[in-house]
């Protein structure tokens, strides 16, 4: 297969990239790997009985039935053992005593014989419901107590290598549904102020099956992360790990998502790892924070040192604003990049030794490998062993020179894992691939190039682009700095939004900046924004724009997805793109001219609404994939690390492109993609994930991870044909 020429060698990951991997580095990637630390804190038996009640309670809907149940049974046996006792030889009691006890517990039974004896036993049968009357209370007081401790979760946590999680956000559904699909065993404790614990219900119902809800160890104890009396109730301190998580902000308003918002969160997150070194002083396990500043993520490091905690801290929001500039310009990236964040492990990456994955490519170069050389997976690249190991994203590439042989220790970048492919470290046999591996004695992948290339001349350079933003928030700005650095010389970003001053220079990296001022909701505004360019109206037909994005008001990140504050900011960008939408129409153009109209939602719900009823395809939802990329950074270090590069302009990107990018489809190019994805490797050194047929609607006809016929089997790559890629060019 032939493809256009293009830059090659080796690459590591960017600096910053780098440095978060070493600190990643610190913990072990898994769940699994995490060793239970001594215990902290003495329990005593009557802990450990209240606690084993209330977990059997709280995680079985009909345990007070099946008490209640047992209770009366136990009560029975009791007293029929106690009656054979008392009257072997089953005859009545006659005792005065026993006479009287018998009215008390037996008022309605009338053998007396004579009325002074039925006159006793009444005045002693009104005493005994007196007196069963206020032992009712007494017992129903008790119990109703013990109910409502249960229902407010305040009984000491007895469990150890358990999760605690700090906080509540719109991240830790997410969280909470990666550490069940790692290891479904694990027991999960969230410490939530009754704020947070109000919106707990609700998310956990919006993102979690009724099936996860149902298996998962979750339990929820009131409390305040901050006070040691409350770390000790949850057992920090026998914890595998501690997730201190960023508290969502309140409110609806931009003044949720400005950067004093965030510079808040991470105030109390901070203020979290000091209370944790207090109350922990020892503590040997994992900790993951949520951070958005890296001045804050190094304090928390450096705070929790003398405890020996293995640290690690996440951005996701920061890196979520950052992706959405690559996301504007590609239509269908946010879905590709949501589906590999998705839970399916065909289409999921993942790090897993070499002797585990393919033990038959140790001793060979990854720039003699094929990126389909592991049966079931695409391989993208290598983490050097030991800690803090270099990523390196590329195979395949000849033009690398020095690469260093594959080892026992490397652990190997995996997309998916299909027809019985190792699915993670130390499978062994039981992980084997059910196909043969490729042979170590297989033609280098040079002699495999036979179809002739286009010259790398007849690539046409990249022309400026124009980019309209439709509304404005403080944390955009990482967008557009990121926009700045990845379009063409020559680029404008042009922002509609009633601010007198956006806070941003003339021009930021490649684009030149524009501020039409003006309401985002105004059809006019918005109108003469679309048809105006340098101040000029466009001819009709024509647009003004290549790329359009109708910002979010606001992104509550703790707002649930039905919640009355995610739906009211959604409509508003709805209405805003529906104004859109018509005003291209009106002046003719819109799709047939290459304008990309891209939405920023929060509520899936209407999102489908946008889709459907507006044909926008490109709905952008960064509160989704910021959840879903904080999943990441709990379910392994590693494809959290390989996820913040992707993400950012740091180092390599994912592409959605046209194949003429790499082939030469003016003439007839029949070749199947693991030709394919050797050849794009071996002449760009790009890894490419997958494809979308032409004529496919939207993303749902992406291929990921092909397997099959739609590996091997050949077919013609056309100009309709697009490649999912991951390259640096």
């Amino acid at each position: 297969v032939g493809v256009r020429g293009g830059r090659g060698g080796g690459r590591v990951a960017a600096a910053p990239v780098a440095a978060a991997a070493a600190a990643a580095a610190e913990t072990p990637s898994t769940l699994s790997a995490v060793a239970a630390t001594p215990p902290t804190v003495a329990f005593g038996l009557s802990d450990r009985l209240v606690f084993a009640i209330d977990e059997f309670v709280a995680l079985n809907p009909a345990a007070r039935l099946l008490a209640l149940s047992l209770l009366s049974v136990a009560l029975i046996g009791v007293g029929s053992v106690l009656f054979r006792r008392a009257d072997p030889a089953a005859k009545e009691v006659t005792a005065p005593v026993w006479s009287a006890v018998r009215a008390y517990v037996n008022p309605m039974e009338d053998d007396w014989s004579s009325n002074l004896l039925r006159v006793v036993s009444c005045v002693n049968a009104a005493a005994g419901m007196i007196f069963f009357a206020l032992l009712v209370g007494m017992v129903t007081e008790g119990v109703e107590a013990s109910i409502a401790r249960i229902h407010a979760g305040t009984s000491a946590v007895v469990a150890t290598d358990h999760v605690v999680v700090c906080g509540w956000n719109g991240h830790v559904p997410r969280m909470l549904a990666s550490i069940y699909n790692a290891d479904p065993a694990t027991r999960v404790v969230v410490l939530a102020t009754a704020r947070e614990r109000s919106a707990l219900v609700a998310e956990l119902a919006d993102v979690l099956s009724a099936d996860q809800r149902r298996r998962i160890k979750l339990m929820v104890r009131p409390g305040v992360p901050i006070l040691k009396e409350d770390l000790a109730r949850v057992a920090a301190g026998r914890a595998a790990r501690i997730i201190l998580v960023a508290p969502s902000p309140s409110g609806g308003d931009v003044a949720a998502t400005s950067p004093s918002s965030r510079a808040e969160a991470d105030r109390l997150v901070l203020s979290r790892a000091i209370a944790l070194r207090d109350a922990l002083p020892a503590y040997g396990g994992g900790v993951l924070a949520e951070v958005s500043s890296p001045r804050d993520a190094a304090l928390v490091k450096k705070i929790l040192a003398p405890t020996g905690a293995r640290v690690r801290t996440m951005a996701t929001d920061l890196a979520l604003h950052k992706f959405l500039a690559q996301a504007l310009r590609q239509p269908g990236l946010c879905e590709v990049v949501s589906r590999l964040m998705g839970d399916g492990a065909a289409e999921a990456f993942r790090v897993v030794p070499v002797e585990a994955a393919a033990p038959h490519l140790i001793g060979r170069r990854p720039s003699e490998v094929s990126p389909t050389d592991v049966p079931g997976s695409i391989l993208c690249g290598t983490v050097d062993g030991g800690a803090g190991g270099a990523l390196r994203l590329g195979v395949g590439n000849a033009k690398r020179v020095g690469d260093a042989p594959l080892a026992r220790g490397t652990r190997l970048v995996l997309l998916g894992a299909r027809g019985g492919a190792a699915a993670g470290a130390g499978t062994g046999a039981k992980g084997a691939a059910s196909t043969p591996p490729p042979s170590a004695s297989a033609p280098l992948l040079a002699e495999a190039l036979t179809v002739p290339v286009r010259s790398a001349a007849s690539a046409a350079a990249s022309a400026p682009e124009s980019i309209l933003l439709v509304g404005w928030r403080p944390d955009v700005r990482a967008t557009v700095e990121e926009l700045g650095a990845a379009v063409p010389r020559g680029s404008t970003v042009t922002i509609v939004a009633p601010d007198a001053d956006l806070g941003l220079p003339n021009r930021v990296g490649h684009a030149r900046i524009v501020h039409v001022r003006g309401e985002a909701g105004r059809y006019d505004v918005l109108r003469d924004a679309l048809t105006r360019r340098r101040g000029r109206r466009v001819a009709r037909g024509g647009a003004a724009h290549d790329h359009v994005l109708v910002l979010s008001p606001a992104l509550n990140g703790g707002a649930a997805d039905l919640s009355a504050d995610a739906l009211e900011e959604d409509a508003k960008s709805l209405a805003s793109l529906a104004y859109v939408v018509a005003a291209l129409d009106a002046n003719g153009a819109g799709a047939a001219n290459d304008v990309h109209v891209a939405a920023e939602l929060m509520s899936a719900r209407v999102g489908e609404i946008a889709s459907a009823e507006l044909a926008t395809g490109n709905v952008i939802m960064p509160r989704v994939l910021a959840s879903q990329l904080a999943a990441q950074a709990v379910r392994d270090s590693a494809v959290y690390r390989l996820w913040m590069e992707l993400l950012t302009q740091a180092g390599r990107e994912l592409y959605v492109r046209p194949a003429a990018a790499y082939v030469d489809v003016d003439t007839p190019v029949r070749a199947s993609f693991a030709q394919l994805a050797r050849s794009v490797a071996a002449e760009r050194d790009d890894v490419v994930l997958g494809y979308v047929p032409a004529g496919a609607v939207g993303m749902e006809g992406a291929v990921l991870n092909p397997a099959g016929a739609d590996l091997d089997g050949e077919r013609e790559w056309g100009a309709g044909d697009r490649l999912i890629v991951m390259s640096d060019e």
